[in-house]
């Protein structure tokens, strides 16, 4: 099975397997907003469950709006990392001057994880709110 970039399941996501024409399996949350537009196809669902074992790091897409202040990212880096997870990529789009809008792809290792992640980013001064993309 692989893992749809759509949304990014993690261990402990509730998810759904969607057969794919040349690609296998595609696994997705099943709050994927992907999911309503192949919900017409229901004989290439599949039903498909996180192995006790899992284990490793995956991708998962997290947005944060934050007060435009110096070292906000540099901050917000320092914690993730300070936490165990990569960012794999950031991108950063200008907002109204005084806040701007942060989109991150970390490694976690699940839900758990990423939780804690969350929680020590609201944490900073500097963040305004910062959630998991839902796709």
């Amino acid at each position: 099975a692989n893992l749809a970039r759509c949304c990014y399941p993690i261990p402990r996501d509730p998810i759904m397997g969607f057969i794919s024409m040349g690609r296998g399996v595609m696994v997705h949350r099943t709050e994927c907003p992907n999911l309503h537009e192949l919900a017409h196809h229901a004989e290439k669902w599949v039903t498909v469950d996180w192995t006790a074992d899992v284990s490793g790091t995956f991708p998962v897409a997290v947005l944060a709006v934050v007060r435009n202040t110096k070292g906000v990212l540099a901050q917000m880096a320092a914690r993730i990392a300070e936490d165990g997870a990569n960012i794999d990529h950031v991108q950063g789009d200008d907002g109204d001057g005084l806040h701007k809008t942060l989109h991150f792809l970390l490694e976690v290792e699940g839900r758990d994880h990423l939780a804690r992640i969350l929680r020590i980013l609201r944490d900073l001064e500097a963040v305004e709110r910062v959630t998991r993309k839902k796709g």
